[in-house]
């Protein structure tokens, strides 16, 4: 089984990897970490950094174009594993896997290894990912309530034994709460981020083009910034709306792959629909999201898991507005004239969100404790 597609080059590239890895770290009980996509690195890095400052990590790379590759740090050691071909880490015999990918099949972790899963999304997971998404995991680092009430549901009924919930919060958003309190360079035109999901009825796919030009001619400043996989998926309305970006001075296409902020730090208002940066952008920087009216991304098919509404549905007009296509404009204005916006949303982050100000402490922590109990030096 794990030799059968030995004629595919990135199969072969990848199984050579785990043999040097094999030979030269895995004695060293080094810890690791797994991107699956180039996406995970804006989570992963938060952490990474932190123990590179003391010790070497392996991180196991999925994309040959992740940017660690492109790392001069001597104390990160990264390894491109295909993330096609995750069955490879049977061969491994790693006591501790740091992980923000989801869906890491059962079947391809040895029972010796425990997996942590730490979110990239503050969204709902009884809704957004597919069935058994988490069923591998031995650890998870919970967003908030809603992610512990949801991993105890998911518990209940998938007759999960011997998993560990834990109450941390969203590392990433501590980096954007403490880059928030920077100064700035502030235009005087507003500026609009648009920011949708990706999926079968994305605002992007469904609107795209619309709203670039109603926003452009309303005169703002309009980014627009496609999930990672829409570069993929989407690639049609991309190119029509990069046309666009070449005819307007006014309007850039960010690629949220460059784990910058920097767009999310320009915009006055981002309209989204069910993506997850939705929350990062209103709960790091406290600043409000026009939610357009699309259908919702639904990928399980569990009817039982999905009985408690997603906090993607209940806290949408706690902290911005919620409006179809027509209503664009007017909405645009009266949320922009909303002076207690930002008190609002802070009330409202404080009820979703475990440790919005240090996340990523807690994490490291937990993890160290982790560290601790299984892999003993």
């Amino acid at each position: 089984m794990l030799y059968y597609p030995i004629t595919n080059t990135e199969y072969r590239r990848s199984l050579i990897n785990i043999l040097i890895f094999k030979l030269k770290y895995e004695k060293q009980n080094t810890l690791c970490f797994y991107d699956s996509t180039i996406s995970q690195h804006s989570f992963s890095h938060l952490l990474i950094d932190r123990y590179t400052l003391k010790e070497k990590v392996v991180l196991f790379a999925g994309d040959p174009d992740h940017p660690a590759f492109k790392s001069k740090n001597p104390n990160l050691i990264t390894i491109y594993l295909n993330r096609d071909f995750k069955i490879l880490f049977l061969l491994l015999n790693i006591k501790l896997l740091i992980t923000f990918s989801s869906g890491f099949p059962k079947v391809f972790k040895r029972n010796n290894m425990h997996l942590v899963h730490l979110f990239h999304s503050l969204v709902s997971i009884n809704f957004t990912y597919d069935t058994g998404s988490f069923d591998a995991y031995d650890t998870f680092f919970a967003v908030g309530p809603h992610h512990i009430e949801e991993l105890n549901t998911m518990s209940r009924i998938r007759n999960w034994k011997d998993k560990t919930f834990l109450k941390v919060g969203y590392p990433k958003l501590q980096k954007i709460v403490r880059i928030s309190n920077k100064d700035f360079d502030k235009k005087e035109k507003k500026t609009i981020i648009f920011a949708p999901s990706w999926g079968e009825q994305n605002a992007l796919r469904l609107h795209g083009l619309e709203i670039a030009h109603r926003i452009l001619r309303m005169n703002y400043e309009l980014i627009i910034r496609p999930h990672p996989l829409s570069f993929k998926y989407d690639k049609n309305i991309i190119n029509q709306l990069l046309s666009i970006v070449e005819q307007h001075s006014d309007c850039y296409m960010d690629n949220p792959d460059n784990n910058s902020f920097s767009s999310l730090l320009k915009a006055d208002l981002m309209i989204s629909d069910y993506s997850g940066v939705a929350y990062e952008y209103a709960f790091g920087l406290l600043r409000p999201v026009l939610f357009l009216d699309t259908p919702p991304k639904i990928n399980n098919n569990s009817e039982i898991e999905k009985q408690k509404a997603p906090m993607e549905n209940t806290s949408r007009d706690k902290i911005g507005k919620i409006c179809n296509i027509t209503e664009l404009e007017s909405s645009i204005h009266s949320i922009l004239s909303n002076p207690q916006r930002a008190r609002e949303i802070e009330v409202i982050r404080e009820k979703y969100l475990f440790n919005p100000r240090n996340s990523i402490d807690i994490a490291i922590d937990e993890i160290n404790k982790l560290k601790a109990l299984k892999m003993p030096y």
